[in-house]
């Protein structure tokens, strides 16, 4: 996937804290370890001089549709049968979009 943009520098230190802050919380979140950033305070003043923000607002998104569909016939379908094994919905909706290309490979479509 290519996304495009025109970046532009943030240089004002409330918006570059909001920046840091929302960062550290969705990175410790994802790793379950939140982090009081209440601890950063004294520091952040200091420390945000020295970080570049930059924002890119998204013109344009290419992408490819792809599931495997250089592999064999025989490899998707494995590939989509396991997939629907999973209990994550998202691997259960990319077997069913697998499963529908190999069904319309050998229908011949």
């Amino acid at each position: 996937m290519h996304t495009y943009g025109q970046p532009r520098m943030i240089h004002d230190t409330d918006q570059l804290q909001e920046m840091v802050l929302a960062l550290v919380d969705l990175q410790e979140g994802q790793v379950g370890r939140p982090w009081d950033t209440s601890k950063m305070e004294s520091v952040m003043g200091t420390e945000l001089k020295a970080i570049a923000g930059i924002e890119i607002p998204i013109d344009r998104i290419e992408g490819k549709y792809k599931f495997n569909q250089n592999r064999p016939v025989e490899d998707q379908a494995r590939v989509a049968k396991a997939l629907e094994g999973s209990d994550d919905p998202m691997q259960q909706a990319v077997a069913e979009i697998m499963r529908e290309n190999v069904e319309g490979k050998t229908s011949g479509e």
